[in-house]
């Protein structure tokens, strides 16, 4: 069989897809490579895609969004609409015409305040070396320097879209403020991109986790020739908050910063016993593996607490993470960082944020106290992502599909050209 081209690549992927809908198996495993029908056999295949049809229901029609060409064959991504949801393909045809894996995430639904037309996405590439990690830039359309943001991630493996569920909050932050006039680059966290070589860290830091690249990324604004020098800002979610007063503190040329639903006074220490105990309450009881859990975590709790340089090897791990690692986060935290950082900054809130409880707001206003180039939004019905929702907070508002409120970028596209 001859080498694929991209429009018999395409075509491959879409007819694999819809021989899966029509039932047809046998032929669908027969397009797959032998080591992916090894993993995937018929049987789990009917499984999957007819878990996949009770959530989203039956598939109307799928759309070419992205046809790249690689090493030996052709990334396919396909947009396709369900009854229900609409769910995103990712497949790669090798280069004998077969389909070599294939992946599914939730289909990205675009807030209405966005328009893609306004603005110009481009691939980037935010650092270099080992750890060079791949990022996109929405530049408003037209002439001029325009204003703009790094966005940084939150805990966990996270992608540039800071995906959770159907809900993408940085491609939401991303477009809506890029249909404002302010250009944002957002990129994949380090131990997403490389996760094998930042597992191998012997000693990690919440520098190599996520300042470092943070600041990497600023310096791709300023060398980019659409973007005004003085007016670069970074905006940090969750982790990324907590930890924006230290990345200012670094780069004096970031003119102000965004801290969104990030721990303020409370420590490491204090808020996972808390979620942990918010979690294993919510349904007002607790099972005899749930105490073990909160046991458990407490007595961890315990040991971080009282925890000094030298007293353990820096790969010893307290709470599952390393010794170097929890010690930098102390190192660093808004209480030591605030005094040294001169940039002005906007911290958000939302109300409903269970992860992160509100004392961490207060707790801003404390550290805060006395400076005059800080502004404080606290939202009623906004969740730890920046999502509406009513009732009891629990995980699974998340699974439900939505976009950050527009009142939120407004605020902060305000606020950064103030």
């Amino acid at each position: 069989m001859s080498q694929p081209t991209r429009i018999s690549a395409e075509t491959t992927a879409h007819l694999f897809l819809q021989n899966i809908s029509n039932g047809e198996l046998d032929t669908a495993t027969a397009q797959m490579t032998q080591e992916m029908v090894e993993h995937l056999p018929a049987d789990t295949l009917r499984e999957l895609w007819a878990g996949l049809l009770q959530k989203s229901g039956n598939l109307v029609g799928c759309e070419t969004t992205n046809v790249r060409e690689n090493s030996g064959g052709f990334s396919v991504r396909l947009s396709c609409e369900f009854r229900r949801y609409g769910r995103d393909f990712s497949l790669f045809v090798d280069r004998h015409r077969k389909i070599d894996s294939f992946y599914i995430k939730p289909a990205y639904k675009a807030p209405g305040y966005a328009d893609p037309k306004s603005f110009t996405e481009v691939e980037v590439t935010v650092g270099s070396g080992k750890f060079a990690l791949p990022g996109t830039l929405s530049i408003p359309n037209g002439k001029g320097s325009f204003p703009a943001i790094v966005l940084v991630h939150g805990s966990g493996n996270n992608d540039r879209d800071e995906t959770v569920g159907q809900n993408k909050p940085f491609k939401d932050l991303a477009w809506g403020l890029a249909s404002k006039g302010v250009a944002v680059l957002r990129y994949e966290k380090r131990s997403r991109a490389h996760p094998e070589k930042y597992a191998s860290l012997k000693a990690p830091t919440i520098e190599d986790e996520t300042i470092n690249d943070a600041l990497l990324a600023v310096e791709v604004l300023i060398n980019n020739e659409h973007i005004d020098n003085n007016r670069i800002f970074v905006l940090g979610h969750s982790l990324g908050a907590r930890f924006t007063p230290a990345i200012g503190m670094k780069d004096p040329r970031i003119a102000g910063l965004v801290a969104m639903g990030g721990r303020s006074t409370m420590s490491f220490a204090e808020l996972l016993p808390y979620q942990e105990r918010y979690l294993s309450e919510l349904d007002g009881k607790l099972t005899k593996s749930e105490r073990a859990d909160i046991k458990w975590i407490d007595g961890e709790a315990a040991k971080l607490k009282k925890l000094k340089e030298g007293d353990y090897p820096p790969d010893h791990r307290i709470m599952g993470f390393p010794v170097s690692y929890l010690l930098s986060l102390r190192k660093l935290s808004p209480t030591v960082t605030v005094p040294k950082m001169t940039q002005p900054i906007l911290i958000l809130h939302g109300k409903r944020d269970y992860q992160v409880p509100l004392k961490n707001f207060k707790g801003w206003k404390k550290i805060l106290a006395g400076r005059k180039n800080t502004k404080f939004v606290l939202y009623d019905k906004l969740n730890h992502l920046f999502l509406e929702g009513k009732g009891k907070r629990t995980p699974d508002e998340y699974d439900k599909p939505s976009n950050i409120p527009e009142y939120v970028i407004s605020d902060i596209a305000v606020w950064i050209k103030s």
